[in-house]
C-alpha cells in the first residue's frame, strides 16, 4: 500500500487529477471510516450469523443490515457485494468515493476489496471520465496491488444505474 504523505495534521496529500474531489480529501484509508469524500465498511458475509452479544440470526441479515450504510448503492455494485459474500463467513470491505458541489452529492465510485486489502472488484459509478481518475488514484492506499489487475475491466455502470448521490 502507499504511504499517506500530510499536507498538515489535519489533511492528507491526495493527487487523483479531480481538483474537487482532491481539494475536499482530508483522509482516503482502509477500515471502518466515515471521511469528507470516503464511506467505508466492513460488510459480514452471508453465514456471519452471531454478532459480539452472541445473537442468532437468519443467514444475510446481518450483510443486508451492513448493506444499508449505502442506502443509494447502485443494484449492480450491491449484486457484487452479495455474490462476494454468498456461503462465506468473513467480512469484505466496501468504500464508496465521492465529493459535493454545493449541496449536491457526487459519488465517483466503488472500491471492493477482501479484509487483507486485495482487490476484488470497482465500479465507476461518476458522471464524467474523472470518477475513473479518482478510483485510480485512490486505489494504491486502500489496496495491496496499488493498482487495476492486468486482466481488469474497469466497470462504468449505465446512466441509468448511476447512484442518485445522497
Amino acid at each position: 500500500m502507499k504511504a499517506k504523505v500530510w499536507k498538515n495534521p489535519n489533511r492528507m496529500l491526495v493527487e487523483t487529477g479531480h481538483k474537487t474531489f482532491d481539494r475536499q480529501t482530508n483522509i482516503v484509508s482502509t477500515g471502518n471510516i466515515i471521511a469528507n469524500t470516503q464511506s467505508a465498511f466492513y460488510v459480514r458475509g452471508e453465514m456471519c450469523v452471531k454478532t459480539w452479544s452472541r445473537t442468532d440470526y437468519e443467514p444475510g441479515y446481518l450483510r443486508n443490515y451492513d448493506l444499508g450504510n449505502w442506502p443509494t448503492m447502485p443494484t449492480s455494485v450491491r449484486q457484487s457485494v452479495i455474490r462476494l459474500t454468498a456461503g462465506r463467513k468473513d467480512s469484505i470491505w466496501v468504500s464508496e468515493l465521492f465529493h459535493y458541489n454545493g449541496d449536491r452529492c457526487i459519488v465517483h465510485g466503488y472500491i471492493i476489496t477482501t479484509p487483507d486489502h486485495h482487490l476484488l472488484d470497482m465500479f465507476v459509478t461518476g458522471p464524467t471520465y474523472k470518477s475513473a481518475d479518482v478510483l485510480e488514484g485512490v486505489l494504491p492506499y486502500v489496496t495491496e496491488e496499488g493498482e487495476l489487475p492486468e486482466d481488469s475491466s474497469l466497470k462504468t455502470l449505465a446512466t441509468a444505474e448511476k447512484s442518485p448521490g445522497r
